[in-house]
């Protein structure tokens, strides 16, 4: 069943936050790499432009003899291709360890979540589980009480015995026959539940054992936070990054086309520019308030992971100390029901020679299902508490329980 569970939707929504959280990975590893780009460009100007730099002495030539087209034009069309990457920018390199810390943060918060769901699906199965085993409960008492029931017919038949005291009995009865029907009920929105998390349909009870104990017990739950507030830092230092210089290489190749201004010759060529650029960040207001954002966001994260440990500590330390209390009450609710099953036996016994009411007859069945109660719902708490527990140390159930 726990494998049913990597098809639910909650499953697969954490799955897409992890493809998120990847994608945004690769988006800013990717401003690694060099941007190329291509154009198309009509200049027009109001006076002749020069179409490229020509240098002082191709330029004399050109003055001298008027019929060589000289390479001005009010009208210019281009088409090349432009690149630009950056060499060392070192607000991009803390981003892209920020990046990695997201993805680590969606991972651990992944694993969390699926704890929970297996947690949710272990609640499920131990309420059903109680709700069987009191339905049972319940029918045996039922049969208990339809052989009594034969009992009282006879007697109200040949020894004179109320009709009432049938009617006790005939009461009882539908007791059990109202309350087995509410149990059915639950039973069938605990498999429908079931059935919606995982795609298994539950129509039987699933026995349930521990395999292993929890050794290590470091609090877990808490690392998603953790592992957000390491990339949040990052997102600080970045910000606090982009204030300093970074250096650029950027490239220029264009294919040039005009009629030349003197003589309307056309005239075409290519040039190709390379540089390094090197950004420095005066002034930025935007710039230091985003910072200040930055560092609240940061703030807050830090205080809520201080609160969540402190709960944490204190739920595991209650939960441990009742896991103890719950697993004692087991022991003592079982051995009662073995008295109180001695105590119907001979209450049976006692009524059918007469030496007891049928009212104090019907407590002793009262009691025993009563008690049974008791073992049932304590049984399904203990299995509630440990995957709390779970939850909380980051134990996969897949390896915990059977």
């Amino acid at each position: 069943m726990f494998s049913g569970l990597e098809q639910n939707a909650v499953s697969k929504t954490d799955a897409i936050k992890l493809e998120q959280a990847s994608v945004y990975k690769h988006s800013i590893n990717s401003q690694f790499y060099p941007i190329i780009e291509g154009f198309g460009r009509y200049d027009y100007s109001s006076i002749p432009t020069g179409m490229y730099p020509v240098p002082p002495n191709d330029l004399f030539p050109l003055i001298q003899n008027q019929e060589i087209p000289q390479p001005f034009s009010c009208h210019i069309f281009r088409m090349g291709a432009q690149i630009s990457m950056p060499i060392f920018s070192k607000s991009l390199f803390t981003m892209a360890k920020q990046a990695n810390q997201v993805v680590i943060s969606a991972e651990a918060l992944q694993r969390i979540n699926t704890i929970k769901n297996q947690s949710l699906l272990v609640a499920c199965i131990t309420n059903f589980n109680y709700a069987d085993n009191l339905f049972n409960a319940l029918d045996q008492k039922r049969q208990s009480l339809l052989k009594t029931k034969e009992i009282i017919i006879i007697k109200v038949k040949n020894c004179g015995l109320p009709k009432s005291i049938q009617y006790n009995i005939d009461n009882a009865l539908n007791e059990v026959a109202l309350t087995q029907n509410e149990l059915t009920l639950q039973k069938n929105e605990l498999s429908a539940n079931v059935l919606t998390i995982t795609g298994l349909v539950l129509n039987k009870p699933v026995s349930m054992s521990q395999i292993k104990t929890i050794d290590e017990k470091i609090i877990k739950a808490t690392q998603p936070l953790k592992d957000k507030i390491q990339a949040d830092e990052l997102v600080v230092k970045s910000e606090r990054e982009k204030l300093l210089p970074s250096l650029y290489h950027q490239g220029n190749y264009s294919f040039n086309v005009e009629n030349a201004y003197n003589n309307k010759n056309k005239v075409e060529d290519d040039l190709l520019i390379a540089s390094l650029a090197l950004k420095v960040p005066i002034f930025n207001k935007s710039q230091y308030n985003q910072i200040k954002k930055n560092k609240l966001l940061l703030s807050e994260s830090q205080n809520e992971l201080k609160k969540l440990t402190n709960s944490f500590e204190a739920q595991a330390k209650q939960l441990e100390q009742n896991v103890l209390v719950l697993e004692n009450a087991i022991m003592l609710s079982k051995k009662s029901i073995q008295n109180k099953e001695q105590l119907k036996i001979i209450a049976v016994k006692s009524y059918e020679i007469g030496q007891m009411s049928i009212e104090d007859y019907l407590k002793y069945e009262d009691d025993l299902v009563l008690e049974q109660v008791k073992l049932f719902k304590t049984e399904a708490l203990k299995w509630q508490t440990i995957t709390k527990l779970a939850i909380i140390y980051g134990v996969d159930l897949k390896t915990f329980l059977q």
